[in-house]
């Protein structure tokens, strides 16, 4: 501001020497005038004042912590997700007649059911298992009926297996929705056809603690896992409801250790 005020003073000095002295008066009082005033104007120029620079870096935001995926479900050797060996006429000492869980692909479904059988084949030997997958729908729907849905198929695969090989020992297991379906068959099953019954397996039984009425006690395993909370009648599924490929070889042992 400073060197503006200096730079129009030098000009009013020309203009002053400029002026006769016979000019007009008040041209002079007004430039006089003008010069007086001079600190009383608004300047502008452009980019002037400096406005207060801001910072550019980002501060950044804090985030949750993603959650891990959960890990992948182990392969298994059991036959996939589908098993017909007693449609297909298979006749061997042990016929695992299986109902998989609500939504499961296949007949037996794609890790418990599967793993059961592998480690069956490991305890026993190939040789002397047939596995049949109950047809039924799996469907949540089933959840509310109690397994019945499956209680017809699993009863009816159980006789075909006794009828096409009579001296065969029936394993009934199931999983999930399966452990339901085993439940409603039991109570259909003829007292000839309960006698075949050598052991009963189930995967996390939302029917747990829940007593067979025509298999005794000894011959029924249950596998639930502490933090699963199907096993204590929730709807909600936790991690511990989808890992009992684990109890697979457990399951097994108690299988050969009552034929």
């Amino acid at each position: 501001m400073l060197s503006i005020r200096v730079f129009l003073l030098a000009l009013f000095a020309l203009a002053v020497s400029a002026i006769p002295l016979e000019g007009p008066v008040h041209e002079v009082e007004a430039l006089a005038r003008s010069l007086k005033n001079l600190d009383k104007r608004q300047w502008s120029f452009p980019g002037w004042p400096p406005r207060p620079r801001t910072s550019s870096t980002t501060v950044p935001t804090a985030t949750a912590t993603p959650t891990p995926p959960a890990p992948p479900i182990p392969p298994t050797s059991g036959g996939g997700n589908t098993r017909n060996d007693i449609n297909n006429g298979v006749c061997k000492d042990v016929s695992v007649i299986y109902a998989r869980g609500t939504g499961e692909p296949g007949n037996v479904g794609y890790q418990t059911g599967p793993s059961f059988f592998t480690a069956l084949n490991n305890e026993l030997g190939a040789a002397r298992v047939a596995v049949q997958g109950v047809a039924y729908p799996a469907t949540a729907a089933g959840n509310a009926n109690g397994g019945a849905s499956g209680a017809g198929p699993m009863v009816a695969a159980a006789q075909k297996a006794v009828t096409q090989c009579p001296n065969t020992k029936i394993v009934l297991s199931g999983y999930s929705q399966g452990a339901m379906v085993v439940h409603a068959a039991d109570r259909q099953l003829p007292a000839n056809l309960a006698s075949k019954v050598a052991a009963v397996v189930l995967f996390g039984d939302p029917f747990n603690g829940r007593p067979l009425q025509n298999v005794p006690a000894n011959k029924v395993r249950t596998f639930c896992h502490t933090d699963d909370s199907v096993c204590r009648g929730s709807p909600v599924i936790s991690a511990g409801h989808l890992n009992y490929y684990r109890d697979a070889p457990a399951a097994a042992q108690f299988v050969a250790d009552n034929l």
